[in-house]
C-alpha cells in the first residue's frame, strides 16, 4: 500500500478485504507496527455473500520525507491468525508554484555568443506569494533578471538567466528565489551550462 502526495494535503488509501469463503474468518483488529506516520481505520460491511472489511490508511506526516510501516490484521482464523500489509509513504514538499520548464535551466552554446534561457514561475491559486529576493549560489558565471508580469489576470514571474562565461567549459549553479510564503520560503532553480568552442 502506497501513500504519495504533498505535505499538508489529505492523503489516504482504502482497500476492501473479503474472505474467499463466507465465514472463513473475521478480522478483529487492525493496528500499525509504528503508527507514528499513519492512522488506520477498519470498518465492517455486510455483503449478501458474507462480511467484508474496508481498511483505510491515512497519512499523518506533516513534513516531506519517506517512511515504512506494517499493518497487522488480527483474525479469527486458526490457520493464519495475522495478515500483514506493508505501507510505504512518500510525502513531497508542498509545491506553491508551477515552474516551466520544470527541472534544470540548460545553457548550451558556443563561447563568444549570447546564451540565455528563461523560466516561468506561476503561483498556484491556493498558495499566493511574492518573490522577495533572487540570489545565485555562486553567480560568477550567470546573470539573473526577474520580472513580475500579469497574464490572464494572474501574477507570474519570468526569470531570465544569461551565461557570462567567455571561454569554453561547463559549470553548475543554483538560483535561490526567496518567497513570502511560510510553506515554501525558498524556490530553487538549478542551472547547468556547457559552453563549446
Amino acid at each position: 500500500m502506497s501513500l504519495n502526495g504533498e505535505a499538508g494535503t489529505e492523503i489516504k488509501v482504502s482497500v476492501k478485504i473479503t474472505p474467499a469463503t463466507k465465514g472463513l474468518f473475521d478480522i478483529v483488529e487492525a493496528k500499525a507496527d509504528r503508527g507514528k506516520d499513519i492512522r488506520v481505520t477498519l470498518t465492517e460491511s455486510k455483503e449478501t455473500d458474507g462480511k467484508s472489511y474496508v481498511l483505510t490508511v491515512e497519512n499523518r506526516r506533516k513534513m516531506k520525507g519517506r517512511y515504512r510501516d506494517t499493518i497487522k490484521l488480527l483474525t479469527t482464523s486458526s490457520i493464519r491468525k495475522e495478515l500483514t500489509i506493508p505501507v510505504y509513504g512518500n510525502i513531497k514538499a508542498r509545491q506553491i508554484a508551477v515552474i516551466k520548464p520544470p527541472g534544470t535551466v540548460m545553457l548550451r552554446g558556443y563561447a563568444g555568443e549570447t546564451i540565455k534561457a528563461s523560466v516561468t514561475i506561476v503561483p498556484k491559486d491556493k498558495y499566493p506569494f511574492s518573490i522577495t529576493e533572487v540570489k545565485p549560489r555562486d553567480g560568477k558565471n550567470i546573470k539573473c533578471d526577474l520580472k513580475e508580469v500579469e497574464e490572464s489576470g494572474k501574477k507570474i514571474y519570468v526569470l531570465k538567466v544569461e551565461n557570462l562565461k567567455k571561454e569554453k567549459g561547463s559549470y553548475n549553479d543554483m538560483i535561490r528565489l526567496k518567497t513570502d510564503n511560510k510553506d515554501q520560503p525558498e524556490i530553487r532553480i538549478s542551472v547547468s551550462a556547457r559552453i563549446g568552442d
